[in-house]
């Protein structure tokens, strides 16, 4: 006679993968674990659905995620020290220097400058 299936979470298939992890994250898991006793299965589910709704937010907010509407090519003059400078935040981030671009683009078109305080203006006056 076969066993009855149970719906014991220990019984829940599992799929395995395997991902490169620092050592120093590796640590600080095994440390986290230990701490909050629990098994890295649990660590793993808590980490997701506590930190991922965040990180996609994070990831929208930065321009970071694929980008929606339509697009077309743009032209854009960049000196060959800007066009490093992006290789090396892409190298140092592991992102593709062109979505670095495209979210330096967006955050600063974003951003909202402040009017220089001048003598003729009235906050001047009070400074």
């Amino acid at each position: 006679m076969p066993a009855r299936p149970r719906k014991a979470t220990a019984t829940v298939e599992v799929t395995y993968r395997t991902y490169q992890l620092p050592t120093a994250v590796r640590a600080a898991i095994k440390a986290a674990r230990l701490h909050r006793k629990q098994t890295l299965r649990d660590f793993c589910d808590e980490a997701i659905r506590g930190e991922l709704p965040g990180l996609l937010q994070a990831v929208d907010e930065v321009g970071i995620g694929r980008p929606t509407g339509s697009r077309s090519p743009a032209r854009i003059p960049l000196t060959d020290d800007l066009i490093e400078e992006l290789r090396r935040g892409s190298q140092k981030a592991g992102i593709p220097a062109a979505v670095l671009f495209r979210c330096c683009l967006q955050r600063s078109a974003a951003r909202k400058r402040r009017r220089k305080l001048g003598a003729s203006s009235p906050a001047g006056k009070f400074s």
